[in-house]
């Protein structure tokens, strides 16, 4: 009767540490749960909509094994709706738009377009490199490829004018 314990057994003999199994049980409840259950804070209705990084050094953590096991089963889910990880801002709007689903509640047709994607790995599905080191030109404390990277030197502001 408690999805996340029992998945937490399921999973148990996997060489993952136990936190990723935890947090991929906690992202299959939102994923399932779409937009379907909804909490009202009184200024607004909060959604179970999750974003999941497993942050570990490559190779050594089994992040991507570990997240497997529980997208294979969101896969079993009739109707669930995925989107491909390497995805252009016009396709997941597209994507997005064919989700749409339908049901009843509290005596009102509600309309939501829920949608899972799964990136085994973040550089894939935010482009090449680490989005922190394309904005600020900076290492980004959470990303280990960036930690291995030497210290760039900093860059001056500067400004041209082109007729």
């Amino acid at each position: 009767n408690n999805f996340i314990l029992a998945y937490e057994e399921y999973t148990k003999q996997h060489e993952a540490p136990a936190l990723f199994h935890i947090w991929t049980a906690i992202f299959l409840v939102g994923a399932a749960l779409q937009r379907k259950v909804w909490y009202d804070t009184g200024h607004a209705l909060l959604f179970p909509n999750l974003y999941l990084v497993l942050d570990a050094p490559s190779g050594k953590a089994r992040k991507s094994s570990a997240a497997d096991i529980g997208v294979e089963l969101l896969h079993k889910l009739p109707g669930f709706k995925f989107s491909s990880e390497g995805i252009t801002r016009e396709k997941l709007i597209k994507d997005l738009a064919s989700s749409a689903t339908q049901y009843i509640a509290e005596g009102k047709p509600i309309t939501h377009c829920s949608l899972t994607i799964y990136s085994s790995e973040l550089s894939v599905f935010l482009g090449h490199g680490c989005v922190s080191c394309r904005t600020c030109g900076k290492h980004c404390p959470i990303c280990y490829e960036c930690q291995k990277r030497p210290e760039r030197p900093e860059r001056k502001p500067s400004s041209r004018y082109f007729d």
